[in-house]
């Protein structure tokens, strides 16, 4: 009789286990592997610490400058180029607090050549009391620009003051009958009003067509006349963009550069000075002024919702919508002493006066960079983020419906698995009962 081999219960539990180690396999979960997205931002804050240039010690009167002597040249040049990085404009100290004002980008560039020309003597007997009877003081400029860029922290402060920037004496020159010396000197004024502690920066640009020039008729100042220093003439001014860390700012900021070229001039008949006086010319250019407020009920471009614009509004959940305002003033104009021209008293005659409207602004706080940014940009940004997290929503429900469909077909396998074990463990039990009793 054919003898059967045994099978022992150690190898029926052994073939148990191959078969659960199987079925186990078909079973484990796919790992999913979430890569970060890593986003650097370069900070480029440069160490930028220069010295100042020392304002000149000056006498208050052109006139003292005049050169001595007999002057070798009939005009002469200034250089403007100069910077002033970092420079304290203003710093002034209240029971809660302070107000600080500097330079964050202040410069200044071009150059201005001066002259003389047509200086005689009257020779009307019918006006006596006037010697002169002619003279013009020329000013023309090239390349005659600046940036003037500010930084201002404060707590709620409300502030006028003025800053001189330099005062230089030029090399003197004269003509005719007549010495000239001329004082250069760019200053500025402020007025601030803050209700809210807050760090601001805002400023101007502005430029000049070359060939500008301020002509002064000290005999006639109605026929005094400039060309470029004006918005119809050729005068460019751009608005750096405003910047706050304060999300709903409320204030009013008037700067005005004023650069200022005064004339000495001392007119002499051979023995002696018959005339010795200041004549000159201001520039405004320009007296800066910027509104901030809130609005609602509004566009991307602050325009108010009505009849005509239907928006799309912004929501009242992205925060308060602030709205800058700028604007610029241009003047220029004459200032004499008593004794030039037919002026009986100090006096000053304005060649041109004008108001630019400059762009507005419309800003939103932007929470990524913590501070206020164009309002266009902000509603993008966060249409692009609500649109990536939608995509992001969509990936995830694809991700999961997929997981559920693996799950399935997962348990398909193991159900599979498990009817194989149980055939395969009836074939063993059956093939070891046959083979026990002899079959």
């Amino acid at each position: 009789m054919y003898s059967s081999p045994r099978i022992s219960l150690l190898q029926i539990l052994f073939a148990i286990s191959c078969f659960a180690e199987f079925g186990a396999s078909f079973s484990q979960k796919d790992q999913a592997l979430t890569i970060p997205l890593i986003i650097a931002r370069q900070d480029d804050n440069p160490d930028v610490s220069a010295t100042p240039p020392a304002t000149t010690a000056l006498p208050s009167s052109a006139s003292s400058i005049v050169p001595t002597g007999t002057p070798t040249a009939s005009s002469t040049s200034l250089n403007l180029n100069r910077s002033f990085p970092n420079q304290s404009l203003g710093h002034f100290t209240v029971d809660d607090g302070s107000l600080s004002v500097s330079c964050k980008d202040c410069s200044i560039f071009g150059d201005f050549k001066f002259g003389v020309d047509s200086f005689t003597f009257n020779t009307s007997l019918s006006n006596q009391a006037w010697p002169l009877g002619g003279g013009i003081l020329h000013m023309n400029a090239t390349g005659f620009g600046g940036t003037f860029e500010l930084d201002i922290t404060s707590v709620a402060f409300s502030k006028t003051w003025n800053h001189t920037f330099f005062s230089w004496p030029v090399v003197g020159f004269g003509a005719d009958i007549a010495d000239v010396g001329v004082l250069v000197e760019l200053a500025a004024s402020f007025e601030i009003e803050l209700e809210e502690e807050m760090d601001i920066v805002f400023g101007l640009k502005f430029s000049v067509p070359d060939g500008s020039y301020i002509n002064i008729d000290v005999v006639d100042p109605t026929q005094s006349s400039q060309n470029g220093f004006s918005s119809s003439t050729g005068l460019r001014i751009d608005a750096i963009p405003f910047q706050a860390n304060f999300a709903t700012p409320k204030l009013t900021i008037k700067m005005a550069l004023e650069p200022k070229i005064t004339f000495g001039i001392d007119v002499q008949d051979g023995f002696s000075s018959v005339i010795k006086a200041d004549a000159g010319a201001f520039i405004d250019i320009p007296q800066l002024s910027v509104e901030v407020d809130s609005v609602t009920n509004v566009d991307a471009n602050c325009q108010p919702m009505n009849a005509t614009n239907h928006g799309p509004a912004l929501s009242p959940d992205m925060g308060k919508v602030v709205n800058v305002i700028p604007s610029a003033e241009i003047d220029v104009g004459l200032e004499a002493e008593v004794g030039i021209g037919s002026v009986n008293d100090d006096k000053e005659r304005t060649l041109t006066s004008a108001v630019t409207t400059l762009p507005t602004a419309c800003l939103l706080w932007d929470k990524g960079a913590s501070t206020l940014a164009d309002a266009t940009k902000v509603v993008a940004a966060s249409s692009s983020a609500s649109s990536a997290s939608s995509a992001s929503s969509a990936s995830a429900a694809s991700a999961a419906s997929a997981s559920a469909t693996h799950k399935h077909n997962d348990g398909a396998r193991v159900g599979h698995s498990s009817e194989a074990y149980f055939l395969a463990m009836a074939f063993i039990l059956g093939w070891t009962y046959f083979h026990s009793f002899g079959f």
